[in-house]
């Protein structure tokens, strides 16, 4: 890759150096993970777990690179989309779970505030107003009085006030 660009050689020393931290890196934080998880959620795992997930990554990425023959990295790439192939349908579930959440969230909010500025619609559309409240003839008899409406006080009867 480097062969067109001068200082090719210790260009290409550089790039395996930072691609062998990021491959480091990347193993010990699995590893950590990993002993986390399985020491019950632990912020602080014991170093042996790390140790032996660590190993025993390093392990199956070295079977699965040598099982591939020629084209070692084409079995660990199988082997991780099969792997995660099953995480789509939880992910999937999640966002599912996450959007009615979040529907559930607004309906709370917007009925406290409605409680709160005594249940008159307040942040929310007409719908979801309609929603809240509880009947048309409850919603008519809080609506306050104005005194330029053509409608006659006694709502709901119908007489309509002449100019």
């Amino acid at each position: 890759m480097f062969d067109q660009m001068p200082f090719s050689f210790p260009l290409s020393i550089v790039a395996m150096i930072l691609i062998f931290i990021f491959l480091v890196t990347s193993a010990d934080s699995a590893a950590y993970i990993v002993g986390q998880m399985t020491d019950k959620g632990s912020l602080n795992p014991p170093l042996y777990k790390r140790v032996t997930w660590g190993v025993l990554i390093a392990a199956i990425c070295l079977i699965l690179i040598s099982a591939g023959g020629e084209s070692g990295l084409s079995g660990l790439q199988s082997a991780a989309v099969v792997s995660a192939l099953p995480f789509t349908l939880i992910i999937y579930g999640m966002v599912y779970v996450l959007l009615k959440e979040l529907r559930a969230d607004r309906k709370q909010m917007l009925l406290n505030l409605y409680r709160q500025h005594n249940e008159t619609p307040v942040g929310a559309d007409a719908f979801e107003a309609d929603e809240m409240s509880d009947t048309h003839a409850e919603r008519l008899r809080r609506v306050p009085d104005v005194k330029n409406r053509r409608i006659n006080r006694g709502r709901g009867t119908g007489q309509i006030e002449q100019d």
